[in-house]
């Protein structure tokens, strides 16, 4: 059975898509205006393409990072390596806010052959502060022994809630 990477939709992603939608929306209104409004007003055109230009840039940026994202987590789980960890904590995480409300993340820490502990962080949450996961173990794929790319695989322990 194929593994699915979930990862929610972060504050990246959704400024992303505003910025290339508006951005695009500029930039088309800024070239227009210099084809209708002839050369005596260009500086309204080249303002307003300029800075659509700009934002829509910024947003295709911002999209390919998190894609760039996704497909690391892809690969990751493609490859099969991983190791196994344990959710010592589920905390909100308050640098987003959505309707009033924070996502959480899963704290996982690994103790590898030489004692140090290594703290991963899962994707964010869209669950209700659940202390049931705490202390299950999870797969978290890694790319190599720097732990530096990996992927926390929390559908295993995650509650089935279905919001109404």
């Amino acid at each position: 059975m194929e593994q699915k990477v979930r990862i929610g939709i972060s504050a990246l992603w959704i400024i992303g898509l505003v910025f290339s939608i508006m951005g695009g929306l500029f930039a088309a209104i800024g070239l227009l205006s210099l084809a209708a409004m002839g050369p005596e007003n260009w500086l309204f055109g080249v303002i307003f393409g300029g800075i659509g230009g700009l934002f829509f840039v910024l947003g295709v940026v911002f999209l390919v990072t998190e894609w760039k994202k996704k497909r690391m987590a892809e690969r990751l789980i493609a490859a099969g390596r991983y190791v196994w960890g344990e959710v010592v904590d589920v905390v909100a995480d308050i640098s987003i806010t959505i309707n009033n409300r924070h996502p959480y993340i899963a704290l996982v820490h690994y103790q590898d052959g030489r004692g140090t502990i290594h703290q991963f962080r899962s994707p964010s949450l869209r669950i209700s502060h659940s202390t049931g996961m705490i202390g299950k173990k999870v797969k978290v794929y890694i790319e190599d022994g720097s732990y530096r790319h990996y992927y926390v695989e929390l559908d295993g322990i995650l509650p089935q809630v279905i919001e109404h």
